[in-house]
């Protein structure tokens, strides 16, 4: 199982996880939390407006906190910031060597991505739809190298 964590689990994680979830097919569970989550929340509004403008349907989707069941199931953890990382790695430190940021996972397997100035996806919570859709992008590139070849 993939877990994606992020803050809330209304923006980044469902967002990349309906995207890994969609590249990956069945053979896959792919599965998102917050580190800081209130339980049964929906996805933002623009992140379901982005998620459905690429063939993704998020609607029913409803925010978890992150769980030691869950990462203890997870056999590869990534987060959408360092910070997020450092949290679960002192948090669950049984989670040492499967957690990773989305872009430091994605540069051990793209070299041609190893300029790139931070591990961190941006947060568009709050901002504007077109920062959803270039947070989106960045999750995209950033999980390309796990869809089926």
């Amino acid at each position: 199982m993939i877990l994606l964590v992020c803050t809330g689990n209304t923006c980044r994680s469902p967002l990349a996880a309906a995207y890994l979830d969609s590249i990956t097919g069945e053979d896959v569970q792919v599965l998102s939390a917050g580190l800081m989550a209130f339980d049964d929340m929906p996805a933002s509004e623009y992140s379901k407006k982005v998620a459905e403008e690429a063939g993704l349907d998020i609607s029913k989707h409803k925010s978890k906190q992150v769980t030691q069941n869950l990462v203890k199931s997870a056999g590869l953890i990534l987060t959408m910031t360092k910070a997020h990382k450092n949290t679960l790695l002192n948090t669950f430190p049984e989670s040492k060597g499967k957690v990773y940021t989305l872009k430091e996972h994605s540069m051990l397997y793209n070299k041609d991505k190893r300029t790139s100035k931070s591990y961190d996806i941006t947060d568009p919570f709050g901002r504007t739809k077109e920062e959803y859709m270039e947070c989106f992008q960045e999750i995209k590139e950033s999980l390309q190298h796990l869809g089926k070849k």
